[in-house]
């Protein structure tokens, strides 16, 4: 299915993120974030990923890029993860000033 190969992309950038491959792990939910874009009738409504799933990978993302220097990429991840689901407090928290 659709969903389990957004979220298989998703765990292993999460894998790669705690073994400090952090650029492979930005990678990973690129991925992840691509094909929930692409998201058949399987992913929900309109073919759409669940929006938490999109945050979480979209926040996740932009600690990548925190911790890669990137801080203009991290700020547009976050961003879009606080815009899909304004409570989720990480995607504020990973604002870099």
């Amino acid at each position: 299915r659709h969903l389990a190969r957004v979220e298989f992309k998703k765990a292993a950038g999460n894998e790669a993120f705690k073994a400090g491959e952090y650029q492979q792990a930005a990678v990973a939910y690129t991925e992840a974030l691509s094909l929930a874009a692409s998201g058949p009738e399987d992913c929900g409504e309109g073919g759409t990923v669940d929006p938490a799933i999109a945050s979480a990978t979209r926040c996740n993302r932009a600690a990548c890029f925190l911790k890669l220097g990137r801080y203009a990429q991290a700020r547009e991840d976050a961003e879009a993860a606080a815009a899909l689901q304004p409570s989720y407090a990480k995607a504020h928290f990973r604002l870099p000033l």
